[in-house]
């Protein structure tokens, strides 16, 4: 890590020598515009072109980057502040993304049910999806199925991140800020021309967190402990007006604080020592090891073509996403379960698009789309007293998964008069799958597994949209969803879940109101969501998946914007969900024991799905006088179930992120600002095992100071 630093101060020390040299005459970039006392106009991509966020008949929700910054979006976990649909946690492993009660099993060898993208790339790996932003362009969240243009696992919804293209002109930004728990942070990021027709540009995000959030009380050494170090560098060449081509790569190191601990809910008494009881919220109590580290590579080749009558898009790229997790996970002071964990998945994508020219009357799309992805556990291996006291229980595990996954998808929106639209949507997806494994026992008994599958579906959307006045735009839609079924290499032993439909219906209207002084977009939504893929945990914590029967799931959710004068933005956003299974007769259901849990199975049919909460309410402001920009954000979450049963709650709470900017001279800024203002306490994830309540604190307050210059 010490390599990593110095290449990142060199790297920050360069940036500051092109800013001395850029023309004074230079203009700033990337510096959030005057508020003029209006809305402003967002493009967006959630059909594959750029349309204008009010006339695409779809609940999005998106912001730019100068509006993340200020509402505290640092994150991918932070996204939820722009959109109160969405659920981000993170497990011990990976990460759950839960769009309007539709999310992914949480078990790190599974993908997200919501499909995350960057910069068209598809992010496969469940524990690459925490990091940091830097160079983002915009965010854009499309809520609900999104079957025909995205098709694979978005069955919830699609989560976009645009970072910015290289320029030609020469511009920089660079910050380096301090903040408590010891942490400091560094940002770059240089674009500028190389040639007549190359542009390059180079992003790097690096933060060391020194002090934990709690301690070990077992040993006194910190937990909670968390750096990451993040580079990103794009390359465009334009050969002609007509064609754009961008190769990109990224490269990131993660030690996740969050995932450097967990511990036993309050109350009861881990299996590790039944006389020891939760020692504090962000204490653990630990003999064994515990360290999450995911490191992720990835390389894409975009080539845009303008062929006058359609324009053509290619979309190639690689990555690889290694997770290593060492974990005590009994969570406890006696040895009893240690976990080891080498965890390394490869994806290949390939993505031929043809699409509408902007002048045509009917807007249309038409692609292919290759994906391959291998994940494996290199090995999986349990340790310690409980697992060699047993007289064949699993020890080790090494196993491997490939996915090919093939589509072709097409749709259209057709005027069938000067204010009514239709659109039409078909995906055809096949993924077929294949697994290995070989399981030795503490015996040192070894047995082999292996299966294949294949999943075949149809996805399709109908929708009509109205537009009554130029600000008045009413829309209906009917779409389907499918998250492939899969082997679950955890628990070889286990059968392949199948996969997850969901059948949406939704309706709602998107207005500009008072000369485009207040913006208001409402949906309402039903959804029948079948096979749900369900996590729970064995007697020695490895993930099992279920299938739920179905759910039933209703909702509404609404964005408003108000710009009533210069200076003065106010952001709100409101989330309704009833979010129920309908037919759960297996459920893993737990009772608290002397130590640890007790399972049984049980109907839980009727009861709440899992990270759905019932009510999520988002209030920003941001008011500009002046050099002086003050700004703050208050997240309400009424609480989510961590388990089918409707025992595990994260309670209700509010989150106030808050902070202030002050423009020294025109380029320089100094921010101050804070992330959970309040110190509220919650948990951000819980998983439940005959081990115990094991629960991941979310990020206490955090606060700190940044200075930035921009040329």
């Amino acid at each position: 890590m010490v390599h990593y630093i110095h290449r990142t101060k060199l790297l920050l020390a360069a940036g500051v020598a092109v800013g001395s040299l850029v023309s004074t005459g230079a203009q700033a970039q990337d510096q959030a515009p005057e508020p003029s006392g209006g809305i402003e106009e967002i493009i967006v991509t959630a059909q594959r072109t750029g349309q204008n966020l009010q006339k695409v008949p779809i609940a999005i929700s998106a912001i730019t980057s100068s509006m993340a910054e200020n509402m505290g979006v640092r994150a991918s976990q932070d996204i939820t502040i722009a959109a109160p649909a969405v659920t981000f946690s993170e497990t011990g492993s990976g990460a759950n993304i839960n769009i309007r009660g539709v999310g992914a099993s949480g078990s790190t060898v599974d993908e997200s049910a919501n499909a995350l993208y960057i910069d068209g790339v598809y992010q496969a790996a469940s524990p690459g999806l925490l990091f940091n932003l830097n160079n983002i362009e915009r965010i854009e969240i499309a809520k609900g199925p999104q079957g025909t243009l995205f098709g694979r696992n978005s069955t919830g919804g699609v989560i976009q991140i645009i970072t910015k293209d290289p320029s030609q002109t020469p511009h920089g930004d660079i910050a380096v800020g301090y903040g408590n728990y010891g942490t400091d942070t560094e940002k770059l990021y240089l674009t500028g021309g190389l040639a007549n027709n190359l542009a390059g540009d180079i992003a790097v995000y690096r933060e060391h967190q020194a002090d934990g959030w709690g301690k070990n009380v077992f040993n006194g050494k910190d937990a909670y402990r968390g750096r990451s170090l993040a580079i990103r560098s794009k390359l465009k060449f334009t050969p002609d007006e007509d064609t754009d081509i961008i190769a990109s790569g990224m490269y990131s190191k993660t030690h996740p604080a969050a995932g450097q601990g967990g511990s036993i809910l309050p109350g009861e008494r881990t299996t590790g020592n039944p006389s020891t009881d939760n020692t504090g919220f962000f204490n653990i109590n630990y003999d064994g090891r515990f360290n999450k580290e995911v490191e992720q590579k990835q390389a894409s080749l975009t080539v845009r073509r303008d062929l006058g009558w359609a324009r053509l898009v290619n979309i190639a790229a690689y990555s690889e996403t290694v997770l290593d997790l060492a974990q005590d996970r009994d969570m406890g002071p006696a040895s009893t379960v240690q976990v080891d964990i080498h965890y390394p998945v490869k994806t290949f994508s390939e993505e031929l698009q043809l699409l509408s020219s902007t002048s045509s009357p009917v807007t249309w799309a038409a692609g292919l789309f290759y994906f391959r992805i291998k994940t494996a556990l290199d090995p999986l291996v349990y340790s310690g007293p409980s697992v060699t006291s047993r007289a064949f229980p699993t020890q080790q595990i090494a196993a491997s998964a490939i996915t090919n996954s093939y589509s072709a998808y097409a749709q259209a929106t057709v005027p069938l008069t000067d204010q009514l639209r239709a659109t039409l949507g078909l995906r055809y997806t096949i993924d077929d799958s294949s697994f290995s494994a070989l399981s030795t026992s503490s015996a040192n008994v070894t047995t082999p597994y292996s299966g294949d599958k294949v999943d075949r579906k149809l996805t399709k959307r109908v929708a009509l949209d109205y537009q009554v006045d130029p600000n008045l735009l009413v829309y209906a839609s009917y779409t389907t969803g499918f998250h492939s079924g899969l082997f679950n290499i955890a628990s070889p032993s286990q059968s392949p879940v199948d996969p997850e439909n969901v059948t949406a219906f939704e309706g709602g209207f998107k207005s500009d109101l008072l000369d485009k002084k207040v913006r208001l977009n409402v949906s309402a939504f039903r959804y029948k969501f079948k096979g749900i893929q369900v996590r729970a945990l064995n007697n020695l914590g490895a993930a099992v998946l279920i299938n739920a029967a179905s759910a039933a799931i209703k909702g509404i959710d609404a964005d408003l914007s108000i710009a009533p004068f210069t200076g003065l933005r106010l952001n709100a956003g409101l989330a309704y969900l009833d979010s129920r299974y309908g037919s759960f007769a297996g459920a893993p259901y737990f009772s608290v024991a002397a130590a640890g849990l007790t399972q049984t199975f049980q109907d839980a049919s009727g009861n709440r799905t899992i990270l759905s909460p019932k009510w999520v309410a988002t209030l920003s402001a941001d008011y500009k006088v002046g050099p002086v920009n003050l700004f703050v954000t208050n997240v309400y979450n009424s609480g989510v179930f961590f388990d089918p049963q409707n025992r595990v709650s994260s309670g209700s709470y509010n989150l106030v992120n808050a902070g202030v900017n002050y423009e020294i001279r025109e380029g320089i800024d100094l921010r101050i600002y804070s992330k959970n203002l309040f110190d509220k306490r919650y948990y951000a994830s819980v998983a439940s095992s005959a081990l115990g309540d094991q629960y991941y604190p979310g990020a206490p307050r955090t606060y700190g100071v940044e200075l930035r210059y921009r040329f």
